[in-house]
């Protein structure tokens, strides 16, 4: 162990030299490199040396052209739902499990297989304190990137899977070139990291909720509403309504105009219509439930009839009253009339009085 730690000082201290030919100077580019490397020196014990370092930034369609497709794909999740990913070659990610389980990294060409479970559980804790040192190595002022609280959080199955478990916004895409163990195994690890948002200004708050009560109003009474004004109903026998043809005239019965009715689409009814016309244009009349449909054209409301006098009917239960009698006197005048009431039939009276009284006044009697 002593001498993996004396190869691995000594190695710390040569390194300076070879990182200065390829490596940025970009600071985020430098920052990640120099915690790479001190964490894989500090936790594992490996010398890790990083030949080339550069960055780029690149949209979210074009994740599918730069990731490899034999290769571990992490994705890294931080605080304020901030995700990243990460990209290990398979043979860097062997020399890395070499080292963990076997002390050392062959030089033996790395196995062409899928990663696994074991694997990321293995290079988990190398990713995440790089991730610590990094926030430490920018002091906060992360700039262009968003990094704050990022550690491992699962290993996708395909480029596919972490593609489509980052957010689609722009990322800044970190390259290193990666030597294990004086040149054993080398490969690249990529990170993929979000740029930060510009925060725009909030405005000043406000109560929302009378605002919102009738921004909610006006747009329910602007949605668009169907009505069907439907004339008549009528059935018809299914051979006739087969035989139907363009243009064929169907008789219709009834007063239909002022018989219409408003319809919702679902055929619930909202008022009574009446069919006409305004400015030369077919146009319909709501009416109200209340009010006739057609006052010009309903028969005149009959007069009402006078109260009823009250009559006195007899009480059939009680006994009749007998009629008063009246004493007549005779007169000898009145025999003499009788008389002559006799002898009526034996007058002779002339056929041109006996008329039918055409030419007569009208004699009316009065009770």
């Amino acid at each position: 162990m002593a001498e993996i730690q004396k190869t691995s000082i000594l190695g710390r201290k040569t390194r300076n030299t070879q990182n200065d030919v390829g490596a940025s100077d970009d600071p985020l580019c430098r920052a990640l490199r120099i915690g790479l490397e001190r964490t894989a020196d500090d936790l594992l014990g490996l010398q890790l040396c990083v030949s080339s370092a550069s960055q780029r930034t690149v949209g979210w369609t074009a994740f599918e052209k730069l990731f490899a497709s034999n290769a571990m794909y992490a994705l890294l999740e931080g605080g304020d739902g901030i995700r990243a990913g990460v990209i290990i070659d398979m043979p860097v990610l062997c020399g890395l499990v070499e080292h963990e389980t076997i002390g050392r990294v062959s030089p033996t060409p790395a196995e062409d297989r899928r990663p696994t479970k074991v694997d990321a559980a293995l290079v988990a804790p190398l990713i995440d304190e790089t991730l610590v040192r990094l926030d430490a190595d920018l002091e906060g002022a992360h700039g262009q990137i968003q990094s704050e609280g990022l550690c491992f959080g699962a290993m996708a199955p395909d480029s596919r899977g972490l593609i489509l478990a980052l957010e689609d916004t722009r990322y800044v895409v970190i390259d290193l070139l990666v030597s294990l163990a004086s040149g054993a195994k080398s490969g690249s690890m990529r990170f993929v990291l979000p740029m930060r948002r510009v925060a725009k200004d909030k405005p000043a708050e406000r109560d929302h909720t009378d605002t919102s009560k009738q921004e909610f109003r006006n747009s329910v009474l602007r949605a668009p509403a169907t009505l069907n004004v439907v004339l008549t109903r009528m059935e018809l026998a299914l051979t006739d309504l087969q035989n139907l043809m363009v243009g064929q005239v169907i008789p219709i019965k009834g007063d239909v105009i002022d018989k219409a009715v408003l319809e919702l689409p679902n055929g619930q009814h909202v008022s009574a219509a009446s069919l006409g016309q305004m400015n030369g244009m077919k146009a319909v009349r709501v009416l109200h439930p209340d009010l006739p449909r057609n006052t010009s054209s309903a028969p005149p409301e009959a007069e009402p009839a006078p109260p009823e006098e009250d009559v006195v009917t007899p009480n059939p239960a009680a006994p009749p009253v007998p009629a008063p009698r009246v004493e007549v006197q005779e007169h000898e005048e009145v025999e003499n009339m009788l008389d002559l009431v006799e002898n009526f039939d034996d007058l002779e009276i002339p056929d041109d009085l006996l008329s039918d009284g055409a030419g007569l006044p009208e004699a009316s009697l009065q009770a």
